[in-house]
């Protein structure tokens, strides 16, 4: 640094300078993702399976679907020992709707991904799982709020297999299952039949409404979310069975 030769002027004061604070980037939600490797999610794959489709009729005038676009997202991650499964439903009819769902899927999978796989320290107990996956419904409330989507459901699956107190993978699944809204997850057994994870969801009466689906992310109370029927559920599992939503 020189020194300013002239005497006659008095310094002026400056302002300090300030760095606005970062915000994470929409475009980054992905990063987990990218860094395994994955790239497309239309890959078919034996082990797992999902469409999402409308079941209105169709419009005899304009040749279209009444309610179109689909809101109904999905995404399905799977690895040797583990899956992580997603569903959102936007809430009404429209492109803000599936906006929502879209947005509550990517950030839900790309942090699960992140935190369960990418981390020095992974979980090691399905209690870590479920504080994994409650923060990824914060990451997804957040992502649609920047997007500017409206609401949606949630409903997000992880299954992981059991260690032994030895540490050995043993013949035992664990499906941990949170969910908002009346998005539902299910367990298929050849034997026993199929048992729902999310019955808890419902009122007590153990009604379905189709006019109000109990909870949603998004803009239900200005920028808060309606966690009115946030649910959490575990149930453990055998080789075979199936887990769908």
């Amino acid at each position: 640094p020189t020194e300013n030769p002239t005497t006659d002027q008095q310094p002026q004061p400056t302002k300090p300078e300030t760095q606005p604070p970062v915000r994470p980037n929409p475009a980054d939600c992905w990063d987990s993702l990218e860094k395994s490797g994955i790239e497309r999610f239309n890959v078919y794959h034996h082990r797992a399976y999902g469409i999402a489709c409308s079941l209105y009729e169709n419009n005899p005038n304009t040749s279209t679907t009444v309610g179109d676009p689909v809101a109904d997202v999905f995404a399905i991650l799977t690895r040797k020992t583990s899956s992580v499964m997603a569903l959102a439903d936007g809430v009404n009819w429209g492109p803000r709707s599936r906006l929502a769902a879209r947005c509550a899927v990517r950030a839900c999978v790309n942090h699960i991904n992140r935190h369960l796989y990418h981390e020095n320290t992974p979980p090691t107990t399905t209690h870590d799982i479920f504080k994994i996956m409650c923060r990824s419904f914060d990451a997804a409330q957040e992502l649609i709020l920047r997007k500017k989507g409206t609401m949606t459901t949630l409903c997000c699956s992880v299954v992981v297999k059991l260690r032994d107190y030895s540490g050995h993978f043993n013949q035992s699944w664990a499906v941990c299952t949170l969910s908002i809204g009346d998005s539902t997850a299910y367990v298929f057994n050849r034997t026993k039949g199929v048992f729902e994870l999310t019955c808890v969801a419902r009122n007590l009466n153990n009604d379905r409404d189709m006019r109000n689906v109990g909870g949603a992310l998004g803009h239900v109370y200005g920028n808060k979310p309606d966690v009115s029927n946030l649910n959490y559920s575990i149930m453990y599992v055998k080789s075979n069975d199936i887990v769908f939503l």
